[in-house]
């Protein structure tokens, strides 16, 4: 895999770390808005990531991969409604199980044979520090 891709795969996960840390050291009346920046990021980041599948499926003619392609816009679009009109914490899990599902539509529709060995080791690893970092916000507003 090419170094700079590793690099900015990794300077995208940072944000995630950030908003994280600063749901877990803020004062109580902060968290709200730092719980929507988290989501209006990780919405950012799921279109990206369907914004692929799109690409994907007009090279290679696949439906039900241009399909999917949707899910990640359209479910985050909804997530970030959800945030902002009626629970501003509970998208963060909802965000996080998303990540992980398009981690595993990647390895069901990116062509193996053509992508680098390691690369669903690194998309593994990021949806690891992302889903993460969603997940402990998530747990922070709890308490």
């Amino acid at each position: 895999m090419q170094k700079m891709a590793i690099i900015f795969g990794y300077a995208g996960a940072i944000p995630f770390i950030f908003l994280m840390l600063a749901s877990i050291f803020a004062k109580n009346e902060d968290i709200f808005v730092i719980s929507i920046f988290h989501m209006v990021y990780a919405v950012i980041i799921l279109s990206f990531l369907g914004g692929v599948h799109w690409g994907q499926s007009l090279k290679n003619g696949n439906l039900k991969q241009l399909s999917f392609s949707m899910l990640p816009s359209i479910t985050g679009f909804v997530l970030m409604g959800c945030t902002i009109w009626m629970d501003p914490y509970i998208p963060l899990l909802g965000a996080a199980i998303l990540f992980w599902i398009i981690y595993y539509a990647d390895k069901k529709f990116m062509p193996w044979d053509t992508m680098p060995e390691e690369y669903f080791i690194f998309r593994r690893n990021l949806t690891v520090i992302v889903s993460s970092s969603l997940l402990i916000s998530f747990l922070v507003t709890l308490f």
